[in-house]
């Protein structure tokens, strides 16, 4: 069985990181995608921010299997 089976895990877990790395901010000022992909085995954690709205986004990448953190990147 995967560390991570769903989008609503891999999101949990990037939600704490998140909230640890920066602040409850981060999540309120984007909307979230998460899409897995299946050729790397991993969750794809990004924020987007709405139209016409200047600043920075997110990514965190998570191993399905083991739920490591792959890559995690808070910038333009």
């Amino acid at each position: 069985m995967d560390a991570v089976p769903n989008e609503e895990t891999a999101l949990k877990i990037a939600e704490a990181l998140l909230i640890s790395a920066y602040d409850d901010d981060v999540l309120s000022e984007q909307n979230v995608d998460v899409k897995l992909d299946r050729l790397k085995n991993a969750w794809f954690v990004s924020g987007r921010l709405p139209e016409r709205y200047d600043g920075d986004v997110f990514e965190i990448a998570i191993r399905r299997c083991d739920g490591k953190i792959l890559k995690i990147n808070h910038g333009m």
